[in-house]
């Protein structure tokens, strides 16, 4: 018997969550953009209504959610929302 720990697989399994995790990320961080454009077009304003802001930072949290599989924590929301 062996009393070595195998790494390797565990450092490129978080590896391999770290790369999914910043893709997600950065593909909802584009999308919040996005939305925000259409948001200050369609209320003409730089600063559209605090409500529809807030509905699209729960939309990417409930989408960040359902694609990691847990919540977003406040430096990852941070990250991408600022």
């Amino acid at each position: 018997m062996s009393n070595t720990i195998d790494t390797t697989s565990a450092s490129i399994s978080a590896t391999e969550d770290q790369a999914k995790l910043q893709s997600v990320m950065k593909d909802l961080e584009k999308q919040g953009e996005a939305d925000v454009q259409k948001l200050q077009t369609v209320y003409n304003a730089i600063i559209p209504p605090q409500q529809t802001l807030m509905d699209l930072l729960q939309k990417g949290g409930d989408e960040f959610e359902r694609q990691m599989g847990r919540k977003m924590t406040y430096g990852e929301m941070r990250e991408m929302y600022g």
